[in-house]
Parts: C-alpha cells; sequence; structure tokens
C-alpha cells in the first residue's frame, strides 16, 4: 500500500497492537464522508477507554486509480482528521482484491457509483480478524468493548459475524441511515455479504 503522504507501508507495519480497517472511496459524497466522520466518533470513545496509543486505524481507498495517495489525504482533510495514528492509504491493483477478501469486504460497480459494505474491521495485535462492526452508525459500545478486550483484557460479549461457528457465513445488512441516506454513493438497502476470518500468515505478505 501507499499512505497519503507517500511512505509505501505493509499490513505487517501495523502488527503488535490492534488495527480498525475501513474502506471508502473518495468520489463518495454522502455515506463514506458521513461513515468516516462516525467511525472518528467511535475512534474517540475508545481511546478514552483503552488510552491514545492503544490501537490503530487505517482507512483503505477501493477505487482505482482515482482513490490515489493525494485524493486520499484530500479526503481525510475533508473529514477533519488529522490523526498520528489513522493512516489514509492506497492499496496496489494486484493486492486490492486480497486484501478485501481477507477484510470480508465486498463492492460492485454500479451506475450511480457503488453497492458496498459499510464496515470496521477489528484485528488483533497478530492481524487476525477479531471482531466485525456493521452500519453507518452503530451502538458505540459494539466498536470499544471488543478494543477494550484486545487492549486491557476486559471480555466483550461475541454476538456478531466474525464470532459465529461457521468461518464463512452470509447474511442481509441493512443500513438504519435516514431515507436521504440511503443510496447517495450507490450503496443499497440491503447486500448480500460474507466475512470469514484472517490467518495471520495471509496478511504477512500484504
Amino acid at each position: 500500500l501507499t499512505a497519503s503522504d507517500g511512505r509505501a507501508i505493509r499490513m505487517s507495519d501495523f502488527r503488535g497492537k490492534p488495527l480498525v480497517v475501513s474502506f471508502i472511496y473518495t468520489g463518495c459524497f454522502q455515506v463514506c464522508p458521513t461513515t468516516t466522520k462516525f467511525l472518528a466518533e467511535a475512534v474517540a470513545e475508545a481511546r478514552r477507554a483503552v488510552g491514545d496509543d492503544g490501537f490503530r486505524i487505517i482507512t483503505i481507498g477501493f477505487n482505482l486509480p482515482f482513490d490515489a495517495p493525494v485524493a486520499m489525504g484530500e479526503f481525510a482533510r475533508k473529514q477533519g482528521i488529522a490523526d498520528a495514528h489513522w493512516t489514509f492509504a492506497t492499496p496496489s491493483p494486484e493486492s486490492l482484491d486480497a486484501l478485501a477478501r481477507d477484510m470480508g469486504f465486498q463492492w460492485v460497480p454500479t451506475a450511480a457509483g457503488f453497492d458496498h459494505l459499510t464496515q470496521a474491521t477489528i484485528l488483533d495485535g497478530d492481524g487476525r480478524v477479531f471482531r466485525q462492526v456493521y452500519g453507518e452508525s452503530f451502538e458505540l459500545p459494539m466498536f470499544v468493548a471488543p478494543l477494550r478486550e484486545l487492549v486491557l483484557g476486559d471480555p466483550a460479549p461475541r454476538n456478531d459475524v466474525a464470532d459465529m461457528p461457521n468461518p464463512t457465513v452470509s447474511m442481509r445488512y441493512r443500513p438504519t441511515l435516514p431515507d436521504e441516506f440511503a443510496r447517495p454513493c450507490g450503496c443499497r438497502d440491503d447486500f448480500e455479504l460474507s466475512s470469514s476470518r484472517v490467518d495471520s500468515q495471509q496478511l504477512a505478505a500484504r
């Protein structure tokens, strides 16, 4: 990947601490900015619980070649995010599909833009998927509790897709935003998704 400041980075660079992964595309004018701003609120709440240096965040652009490093940096600036522990990055074309598959992220091009999942994927310090949190907005404990468990060792309820016995499952995803936010960037009101655990060795080469 290439960070918005031009640095070459790898997913393995983030090992050792939990990592929150989100996907956006910079041509989205409502859902992706709204989701990212809400994620910033969730990150702030989690930091109050586990400390400022307890975890990292990376937001990845999936619409290549348009989500270039400069565009990702501009997207971050427009959302008011200037955070030393939050990286905005562009994957290489060769790594994008495998990276999205590892994270359980899916998207489909449409005339309006893209149908895509809105999710925050929480990886543990070894690069394994620990929790998936879906939606443009969500109850903050759904996000904070897994990070508390990873950073502080506080047990958190396990009741989401990533913790079901079957490692690959399908479900229907439905956002909860008002109608005016339902399809601003081609996001559908339901979406067939799959989520699978990630082997830490799979991410080592990314």
